[in-house]
Order: structure tokens, then C-alpha cells, then sequence
């Protein structure tokens, strides 16, 4: 039914306009609450430069600095904000940070810093050229040389190794003064294989722990991820057009990675480590297996495989466990798992976290999950396992004393 006005409809029409202005606010009204609530607001580099101040504050106690960091290495993942941090000499005041005597406060640095050079081309230069990667250097050198294995120690080469993966990933002019002056090309001292052996070896105590065996992983992870960097350059380079990519394998192959990472006994730890890290057994009553860190050591091994392929599948050593034979069982565990679903629940890996932030999923979904990664690790096993079958084409006739 249509709706009957009372009175004249000019009438009704303004009684209807009062009732509508009476329910919302004029554009100057609006305008002058806008400009309120702007005023409120800070931009990112204003509340960077605030939490500076308040960092440089003489009287700071460490937990007022730790949730500072916090949110500092929040702000400081976009991007722009890590650049202009850089610019302004940010890095320079983290690196004087470093020499905190408190643990946590280090460790909270190591992680703000790598918030900044993550992905960053500019940030890492400035944080090559200020001597933010030596700092780091030598923090590591440091822990090496204190020759501890306490969980601060460890959760610190943890943190270390994953600023300085942060920094030389994807950076061939770093990854030269880092681990090039095992020839010469640099002042760093013990030369960045080295040091990195140093830290390895310290990570293989007799109690061994998530921590220590996941900061090996770690390294292990970045070393195949630069040889894989410089396999991908290379490749490139042969195309005779590409001159960004000549350009790019000039700056790779100016220092010998490949042959230095052979004579300072890398071959050796990865295999060590895919011995005894990938925590495959065949006795049920032992921990769930870690498929994460399985993949990443499967992943080093497929990097690492055409200069280590000697060492990685003698059959003449000591122990006599071997990496083609483990290789083979995993390849048959993931079978196995693929075809009897009924039985992944001992496949399932790590326990989930019980954290409210954490996502709840279905047993479908997550059966899901696991078939995806089971599919996954047994492709790369049997690529893995297929590389040696046609073996190397790496020049086996280095003496095997050498490696």
C-alpha cells in the first residue's frame, strides 16, 4: 500500500529532510572529526625514530628494550621502512646493540637486523659497507671460540647463522668478502668457511638438541642455497645475449666457492649430517620423525651432490650405515605411506602446536597435508637417487684424501 502524507507533500518532503540531517553529520562536521583522528595517527618512520630515542635511553631495563625490538623488527619487514632505516645509519646503532652482555637482547638484534636486509638489495650493501656483516662475524667467531653449548649460546649461532643468510643470500658481492677470503679477497678473519666449520663441529655435542641440530641444518641449508645460487648464474651466463647474466656469473665466479668448500671438509658434514640429522630408524618406539628437516638436508644433498658425490656415497668408511641406503628406506617409508593411509599417523611429523593462533584443521585436511609432503620428499629421494644411478659429472679424480 502506498504510504498516505499527512499535509502537503512540500511539507512531508521537509519533515523528511530534518529527520535525514538529523541522523547524519554535515561534510564540515565530518571533515573536522577526520582531521582529529589523523592527528592521532603516526606514520612508520615516525614511530621508528621513537623507539630509537627510547632504545638510546641510558636507563632502559632489558624487557622495556626486548618488546622495543619486537616492534621494531615488526615496522621494519616492509620494505621502504628497512631501506630508509638503513639510510639513516639504523644498522650502525643495531650493531653497537650487539655488544650487549645480555643473550636475549642479542638474539632480539639478530633478528631485527635480518627484518631488515630480508629481501632488501640496498640494505645489504649499506650493511656490507658500514661493517654490519663483520660485527656479525665476529659475534659468531666469538661463540665458536667460547666453545659452550648452553642454550643461550645455541639459540644465539641460531639466530646469527639466519641474519647471515639474510645478508648473503642472493648477494654475490657479500658472499665474495665472506667466504672469498679464504684466497685472499678480503680481511675477515678465520675466513667464513672456516668459521662456519668452527661453528658445526661445536653444534655436535655428545647431548645433541633441537637447538644444535637445527642451526647445523641451518647451515648446511645456506651453503647449498649459494651453490645453487651460482649453478642457476652460471647456467645463465651460457646464454650469449644475457648480459646481466655474464655480468652476474663474473661477480660469482671470482672467488672458487666450489673447491673451497671441498678442501675445508663441507662433503664430510653433509654427510655426517644426513647420517645422523634426518633421524630415520626403522624402531617405531623413537621419536617422530622431523620430515621438515629431512626435506631441507635432502635439498643440500641435491645442491651439494655434484661437487660431494666421493664422499657423500663411500662405501669404505668407518660407519657402516650409508647414504644410498637411507635414501632407499625413505624411499619405501614415503611408498608405503602414500598407499597406506591408515598408517601416516606414525609419518605425522612434529606435534602440532596447542598455540590459539594456530590454525585448526580437519584429519582430512591434514591427511591431506601429509600426502602432499610424502609426495614431495619421495620425488626429490628418487631425483636424488636417480643422480646417482648416472653418477657425477663432477671430476671424481680428486683424490679422496683431499676431500
Amino acid at each position: 500500500m502506498n504510504r498516505v502524507l499527512s499535509g502537503s507533500p512540500r511539507a512531508e518532503l521537509r519533515r523528511y529532510a530534518a529527520d535525514v540531517k538529523s541522523r547524519f553529520r554535515s561534510y564540515e562536521e565530518l571533515k573536522t572529526d577526520f582531521e582529529a583522528i589523523n592527528a592521532q595517527f603516526k606514520t612508520d618512520h615516525e614511530l621508528i625514530s621513537e623507539i630509537l630515542v627510547e632504545l638510546k635511553k641510558k636507563d632502559i631495563d632489558e624487557s622495556r628494550m626486548l618488546v622495543l625490538l619486537e616492534d621494531l623488527d615488526y615496522l621494519l619487514h616492509q620494505v621502504d621502512n628497512g631501506r630508509k632505516f638503513a639510510e639513516d645509519g639504523g644498522l650502525n646503532f643495531l650493531s653497537t646493540l650487539l655488544r650487549n652482555s645480555q643473550p636475549k637482547i642479542k638474539q632480539a638484534v639478530l633478528s631485527t637486523i635480518s627484518a631488515v636486509v630480508q629481501g632488501n638489495t640496498l640494505a645489504k650493501m649499506v650493511a656490507l659497507q658500514n661493517g654490519t656483516l663483520d660485527t656479525i662475524h665476529s659475534l659468531l667467531d666469538e661463540a665458536a671460540e667460547q666453545n659452550m653449548t648452553n642454550a643461550d649460546t645455541l639459540k644465539l649461532i641460531q639466530r646469527g647463522v639466519g641474519t647471515l643468510g639474510a645478508l648473503l643470500r642472493d648477494f654475490p658481492v657479500a658472499q665474495r668478502y665472506f667466504f672469498g677470503n679464504q684466497t685472499g679477497l678480503s680481511h675477515l678473519s678465520p675466513p667464513g668457511l672456516i668459521l662456519l666449520s668452527r661453528l658445526f663441529n661445536l653444534l655436535q655435542t655428545p647431548h645433541q638438541t633441537e637447538l644444535s641440530v637445527d642451526s647445523r641444518v641451518r647451515i648446511l641449508t645456506l651453503l647449498s642455497d649459494i651453490a645453487r645460487e651460482r649453478s642457476s648464474a652460471k647456467e645463465r651466463s651460457l646464454d650469449p645475449n644475457d648480459t646481466v647474466g655474464q655480468r652476474l656469473w663474473a661477480l660469482y665466479s671470482s672467488y672458487p666457492f666450489e673447491s673451497d668448500l671441498i678442501s675445508t671438509g663441507w662433503c664430510s658434514r653433509l654427510r655426517r649430517s644426513l647420517l645422523t640429522d634426518m633421524h630415520f630408524s626403522t624402531d617405531t618406539t623413537l621419536a617422530q620423525v622431523n620430515h621438515d628437516r629431512r626435506e631441507k638436508l635432502l635439498q643440500s644433498l641435491l645442491y651439494l651432490h655434484p661437487m660431494c658425490e666421493r664422499v657423500l656415497f663411500a662405501q669404505n668408511t668407518t660407519d657402516e650405515r650409508s647414504v644410498m641406503l637411507d635414501l632407499m628406506r625413505m624411499e619405501e617409508e614415503y611408498t608405503n605411506m602414500l598407499s597406506n593411509p591408515v598408517s601416516s599417523s606414525s609419518f605425522s611429523g612434529e606435534p602440532r602446536s596447542a598455540s590459539s593462533d594456530a590454525p585448526v584443521i580437519s584429519e582430512d585436511e591434514e591427511e591431506e597435508e601429509l600426502d602432499a609432503l610424502a609426495k614431495d620428499l619421495r620425488h626429490l629421494i628418487t631425483v636424488l637417487l636417480e643422480l646417482r644411478r648416472n653418477a657425477s659429472q663432477y671430476d671424481t679424480r680428486r683424490d679422496a684424501a683431499e676431500l
